[in-house]
């Protein structure tokens, strides 16, 4: 996910992403017209504030899902914003790599000289090096507390004991997906996107207490809003 200025800049951007990845294709497959076009790559229109905080914790919420802690998730750029980590001791900037160890960990020949990020001992792009740490603590009003609000949990002391201390090898959401599909089909004779709130109800409580799964999980997978489902628990 990068984040452009405008419509125009990112539709840019995706095409000078589509030619280089289509030449690496044609260098390593021989020509073929259609890696251009078989490239999947697409500008989204954030249209409001909410839309924008959505987009920024998409990555770092995926570590829930997973049952990984935040910070040690591949993917995700969370060490660039509240954790204040920092660079590791050890990073190097890619602008000091020879030319054979940035195309092995990178697989292109494009000169790099220019680029002030850093990578890891393990040859990962540091996201603290490249992330607008700024900007993406600003669209949640520079408040923790607001940050994991929107990541699907309650407070600072839930996010630290779900995503950074003790995280639980929760249940995927495309296994949650399946159960919610085969328990519905089971008790009522219709699949997940059939059942009512009252068939939904002795489904989300069963889940919940059989399985590893959190409540903004069971909310995404059952189309209910968080309070719905910690409501339903509650009774």
């Amino acid at each position: 996910m990068i984040l452009a200025r405008s419509y125009s800049d990112a539709e840019r951007f995706i095409e000078s992403v589509k030619r280089s990845a289509s030449k690496i294709l044609a260098g390593k497959y021989g020509p073929g017209p259609l890696y251009f076009n078989g490239i999947e790559a697409r500008p989204i229109y954030l249209e409001d504030n909410a839309h924008v905080r959505n987009t920024l914790c998409y990555i770092p919420r995926n570590a829930l899902d997973m049952g990984m802690k935040v910070d040690q998730y591949k993917w995700s750029s969370y060490d660039a914003m509240f954790s204040r980590k920092g660079p590791h001791h050890s990073a190097r900037k890619i602008s000091e790599l020879t030319t054979r160890e940035a195309r092995d960990l990178f697989k292109v020949g494009d000169k790099l000289k220019d680029v002030e990020w850093t990578i890891s001992e393990d040859g990962r792009i540091e996201a603290e090096s490249f992330c607008d740490i700024k900007y993406a603590e600003e669209a949640f009003g520079n408040d923790l507390s607001y940050f994991t609000r929107i990541m699907g949990l309650t407070d600072d002391d839930e996010m630290e004991e779900i995503l950074v201390n003790k995280p639980t090898r929760l249940t995927s959401t495309e296994e949650l997906m399946k159960e919610i599909e085969v328990d519905g089909i089971r008790r009522y004779g219709v699949g997940a996107s059939l059942l009512t709130r009252s068939q939904k109800i002795p489904l989300i409580k069963r889940i919940y207490h059989s399985s590893k799964v959190t409540t903004s999980q069971l909310a995404r997978c059952f189309g209910l809003s968080s309070e719905e489902i910690k409501m339903i628990l509650n009774h």
